[in-house]
């Protein structure tokens, strides 16, 4: 066994500065005045495979109204409290870790809120001890082996653990787990094949609130990098400079990346907008043309119908329409009625043949004086068609 100050000299020797030490110091104090069965030992981590602190022993929790112990180790990096411990549940010969718990892989890692989002100002050692006690409180993380899974040298109301305590307590420490030996058979087996399926608690209690627990802690220097008592060498400084540097330059570009990114993101979003609502557009004119050509492809069907028709009939009559006069197919009720068409067209006649005049003379066809002789002759017979065509006319109305 070692004495506390050869303990956090051993610390000091595996990485862990004078801030982790000063409040390592101060939750050991908190844990034994609270009478928690757990003590500080230095061992080499099961996964990582060196040297580390480590608070072991039991966490006492009370499942149907019955005390049982839980075997803990609780390790501690160097870098705490800036970085959370890791929780084990650690089992004796006579258990086995529960598969399946909410708060604990198959390894017997337990991960919880507390862990997770770690705060070092508001939660601490006995912070953990308590969220343990809780959660394992409503679901225990290991049950007692059966009587087959037993070894043949243990009794079945073997002690859980000894737990050894190398700050504080000089004693070895013996914890009940399973039921008495006293106990019935009956009720040992129901025990022993008992599921644990008590409900599980998804929040932190009420009585460990952040308040409570940042008032417990504020004996606690709040950043490693502000406490006086410190020591630092010169390559530690200059290593956290440029951690630091390195730091900003990242933060610097991300944030940078992070806003072109976003730019790029909503132009792109508004070219896709753009894209869509032509799209539409596009889809709406192209209906409307497909109505159009299906409209436009009826008429010109109807239209080859027509026209069909008729060169079918003007081919059928062709004989009888060469010897027939155009004008018998014009039929007028009255014999006044044709004879005004007739003038009718008879004007139509000479206003036409006064334009021909009048482009013979603009080619120099005809002279002036022929000219001005066949318009006063033409136009003499045009007025006196036209007087007896009005006369006509307004006869017959």
């Amino acid at each position: 066994m070692m004495d506390n100050l050869g303990f956090f000299q051993g610390l000091a020797q595996n990485g862990y500065d004078n801030f982790a030490i000063q409040r390592l110091q101060a939750e050991l104090t908190e844990i034994k005045q609270k009478g928690k069965k757990l003590g500080f030992t230095i061992g080499f981590h099961p996964i990582f495979k060196h040297k580390m602190c480590c608070l072991e022993g039991v966490v006492i929790i009370v499942y149907k109204e019955r005390p049982y112990n839980i075997p803990v180790s609780i390790w501690i990096p160097a870098g705490y409290p800036r970085y959370p411990p890791q929780v084990h549940v650690v089992p004796t010969s006579s258990m086995i870790l529960k598969q399946g718990h909410k708060y604990m892989d198959p390894q017997g890692v337990v991960h919880h809120e507390v862990l997770n989002r770690w705060n070092p100002q508001m939660y601490g050692l006995s912070t953990i001890i308590q969220v343990l006690e809780v959660i394992f409180s409503q679901e225990p993380p290991v049950f007692a082996k059966r009587a087959e899974q037993m070894p043949k040298v243990s009794p079945i109301n073997q002690s859980v653990s000894h737990i050894k305590s190398d700050v504080g307590d000089d004693n070895e420490q013996n914890f009940q787990v399973a039921a008495s030996r006293s106990q019935k058979k009956s009720s040992l087996k129901s025990m022993v094949r008992s599921k644990y399926a008590g409900p599980v608690a998804s929040n932190i209690p009420a009585q460990l609130a952040a308040p409570n627990l940042h008032a417990s802690y504020q004996h606690y220097p709040t950043s490693p990098w502000n406490t006086n008592s410190m020591t630092l060498t010169p390559e530690e400084l200059k290593r956290r400079e440029l951690v630091e540097k390195a730091s900003e330059r990242i933060r610097v570009f991300l944030a940078t990346y992070v806003q072109q990114s976003r730019t790029e993101i909503a132009h792109l979003l508004e070219q896709r907008n753009q894209c869509l609502a032509a799209s539409e557009s596009i889809d709406a004119e192209m209906t409307s043309a497909t109505q159009e050509q299906e409209e436009t492809e009826m008429e010109y069907e109807q239209v080859q119908t027509v026209y069909d028709d008729l060169s079918q009939w003007l081919e059928k009559e062709k004989p009888r329409l060469t010897e027939m006069n155009l004008d018998s197919f014009v039929i007028f009720p009255t014999k006044i009625l044709n004879k005004i068409e007739k003038m009718r067209a008879m004007n139509a006649a000479y206003q036409d043949a006064l334009c021909l005049l009048d482009e013979a003379l603009q080619e120099e066809v005809i002279s002036l004086e022929q000219f001005l002789k066949e318009v006063r002759k033409i136009s003499k017979e045009q007025y006196q068609l036209r007087s007896v065509l009005k006369e006509l006319t307004s006869n017959t109305k």
